[in-house]
């Protein structure tokens, strides 16, 4: 795998929660990429989509959404999380997805708190069940943005990662982010806490390598400073953006592209366990 360490062991680390503080960061391409090298190493995986205001699991993978789906879970009224797991178009990959919400209709906010709370609930009661039938690792595609939902999958998890697109904007939301959430949630239970610079762009020149090296490296200093750990970098693809446009994009050949990049980070979040 181009030179990955190949860790197989799982430890304690066994649900990943991907997510981002804004839309467009690519936190559910990068769930599939985590997903495609779980399974390429023969680790049981299951992807869950969580984003449930804005889910895209359903179209990106090809996944018939004619059956039960999460929200039907987390509303009782389907109560084995057996009958949500669905193929897709990645050979051996497993899906949960999430119903699109109503046009008109905002989802997450007409939730009561006891909602929230008894979704929490069936969250951690779907876990160990998906665990118990034998999925090792089960990855949550998470809402993006700070949200009921999105800290209740942070919650869950045992490891997160914060996919972050490198602008000057996103990174000050992020660090915001980090420095209120995380006193929370490094209180209530171990865990290990990533961070994913993705879509860099490349450099031209010289003086432009300058400049990202040295924005990275700051942020780099202020992220690790927070707790997180660094998880690598993946560069900007613009065929990657073609490929979305298709109905059925080629994410297999995306994942060729940054094989080693993502079985790095695997690497990391695996032996952090």
């Amino acid at each position: 795998m181009n030179g990955a360490i190949q860790i197989r062991r799982l430890g304690n680390i066994k649900t990943l929660t991907v997510y981002s503080t804004r839309g467009g960061n690519g936190k559910t391409i990068a769930s599939v990429l985590i997903a495609i090298a779980a399974i390429k190493r023969g680790i049981k995986t299951v992807l869950i989509d969580a984003d449930v205001e804005a889910p895209s699991l359903g179209n990106l993978l090809n996944v018939g959404n004619s059956g039960p789906s999460w929200i039907d879970f987390l509303e009782e009224r389907i109560n084995d999380v057996n009958q949500l797991i669905t193929d897709c178009n990645i050979p051996g990959l497993k899906v949960i997805y999430s119903p699109n919400p109503k046009i008109g209709h905002s989802f997450l906010n007409s939730k009561s708190q006891l909602w929230w709370s008894n979704a929490l609930k069936r969250s951690v009661l779907a876990e160990n069940e998906l665990h118990k039938v034998g999925f090792e690792l089960v990855i949550v595609d998470n809402q993006a943005g700070s949200s009921v939902n999105s800290l209740n999958n942070m919650i869950l998890a045992d490891a997160t990662l914060m996919v972050i697109r490198p602008s000057a904007y996103g990174v000050e939301v992020s660090e915001r982010y980090y420095n209120d959430m995380y006193k929370f949630l490094q209180g209530m239970k171990n865990r290990s806490d990533f961070y994913l610079w993705n879509q860099i762009l490349e450099p031209s020149d010289g003086k432009e390598k300058e400049i990202m090296d040295e924005f990275l490296g700051v942020w780099d200093k202020k992220m690790q400073d927070h707790g997180l750990i660094g998880g690598g970098r993946i560069n900007y693809n613009s065929k990657l953006d073609f490929e979305l446009l298709k109905d059925s994009p080629d994410l297999i050949e995306h994942y060729q592209k940054v094989e080693s990049s993502v079985n790095s980070l695997l690497d990391k979040i695996l032996s952090n366990s």
